[in-house]
Parts: structure tokens; sequence; C-alpha cells
């Protein structure tokens, strides 16, 4: 029996889950289930298609803008992938920018009245690297759920 609100909380994590465990992301995996299913498209491996994605500045949580950008780039491997190709593609992580800044500078400002300039440069970049590594993990988890 179907439950009547959908769970994505639930669903999701199970999907993520069973991806993660049977290496479905990886080419080689995929063409191996096509092969194994009769598929009429299994992949040739001299012809590959890669796309390395820049990475998002690190400002806490990916947005709808990140979700539309993984949609769009989701559905050309998809495309290249049918097509009989070996695909690669290559999220990028741990960019911090003018983005970052801005959001450690509010956060510091909001939590301890201070500006990056009571900092120095050093401790500063300390900071920033801090917040990026504390959102790092948070970052990559979206981004393999979308």
């Amino acid at each position: 029996m179907f439950p009547k609100k959908y769970n994505h909380r639930e669903i999701e994590s199970k999907i993520q889950k069973l991806s993660d465990k049977f290496q479905l992301a990886h080419p080689e995996t995929v063409v191996q289930l096509q092969a194994d299913s009769g598929a009429s498209y299994p992949c040739s491996s001299d012809e590959i298609y890669v796309s390395s994605v820049p990475p998002p500045n690190v400002t806490g949580v990916l947005h709808l803008g990140h979700a539309l950008t993984t949609s769009m780039e989701d559905i050309i491997m998809r495309y290249h992938r049918m097509t009989g190709k070996s695909t690669l593609w290559l999220p990028g992580t741990d960019h911090a920018g003018i983005a970052t800044q801005t959001k450690v500078e509010a956060k510091l400002m909001k939590e301890e009245s201070k500006s990056r300039f009571d900092y120095g440069r050093v401790a500063f970049l300390d900071k920033v690297r801090e917040f990026a590594l504390a959102n790092r993990d948070t970052i990559i988890a979206q981004t393999k759920s979308m």
C-alpha cells in the first residue's frame, strides 16, 4: 500500500544508498547493467564524454539555481550515455570565493560583532577555510542527491 504522503527524506536517501552501493554513477557499471539487460545502446569504450563542472561557491547550502544547473548537466550526460559513450561527470568542490567571503563576514559580524579587519589576513583566511570545510560535506551530499 502506498503512503498518503511522499516522504522525500526517506525515499531519496534509500535511492542514494542503493546508487552508491551498486556504483550506478560509474560508467562501467551502467554499461554492464545495460549489457545484462540486453539494452540497445551498449557503451563503446573508445568513445568518451567528460564534463568537469566548476565548483559552487561555499555559501552554506545549495539553492534552486544549483538544482536547475545540475538537472541540465544530468540530461546532457544521460544523452551522451544513451548514444553509447562512456561518460564521466566530475563536479568540483571546495570553491571559496567572494560569495564565501561575504557569508563569513556576515556570520562573524552577527556572532562576534567583528569584521575581517579585526582578524587580519591570515586569521580571516583561517575562518574562511573553517567555514568551507564545515559546509563541504553538505554541498557534496546535496549534489549527489540531485
